[in-house]
């Protein structure tokens, strides 16, 4: 299997760096512009199957670049659930929140947000539809339109990163792992030079 991994566009909640996960909140201008960009880069791809998160940003990417391929939404695609810091900058965290956020930077993975998941949360489910994508599409391409948080746990087997932070997965980016039988290999990261 062939999975290419792509983020949405750009939103006005990124362009203001709040923290969105389940808001449903839509593309921007420049969002929808990335996804005529990358569909022109996808144009001669053919994709048996393109699983997306059930979020409006990713919908509406995905409708972009791929026009009239029927699309599978899954909710298991979906951004971490920030609970109620969602909506929240950085800023405003750290000042509501002053104990919890350091905490979330030391260690992403055990923290959960409060009224939300945690990235332990987010890597089982995402791990566990990705192997399900995997049994149901070996030796197709499959395209995935999802958000950054559900890439980089997928990424973090692969890269063997330790640290969750050191994965960058930019809006609008397009990610490549090959697969032969169990074994994954990157062949792209966060590739955004055909914006």
């Amino acid at each position: 299997m062939k999975l290419y991994l792509i983020r949405h566009g750009q939103t006005s909640f990124n362009v203001l760096k709040k923290y969105m996960g389940h808001t449903d909140c839509p593309l921007n201008k420049e969002g929808c512009r990335q996804a005529k960009q990358m569909a022109l880069h996808l144009q001669k791809q053919n994709f048996h199957k393109i699983y997306v998160s059930d979020l409006k940003r990713a919908v509406n990417f995905a409708k972009i670049i791929f026009q009239d391929t029927p699309l599978c939404e899954a909710r298991q695609l979906r951004e971490i659930n920030f609970g109620s810091l969602e909506g929240l900058t950085h800023t405003q965290i750290t000042k509501r929140h002053p104990d919890f956020y350091p905490s979330w930077l030391r260690s992403p993975h055990n923290i959960k947000f409060p009224d939300g998941e945690s990235l332990l949360d987010l890597k089982k489910r995402v791990t566990k539809f990705i192997e399900q994508v995997y049994h149901k599409n070996q030796k197709k391409t499959v395209g995935v339109v999802t958000h950054a948080g559900p890439i980089k746990v997928i990424l973090e087997d692969i890269l063997r990163s330790k640290n969750f932070w050191d994965i960058g997965i930019d809006n609008a980016s397009l990610t490549i792992v090959g697969y032969k039988g169990r074994k994954k290999d990157l062949k792209l990261l966060n590739d955004t030079s055909f914006l």
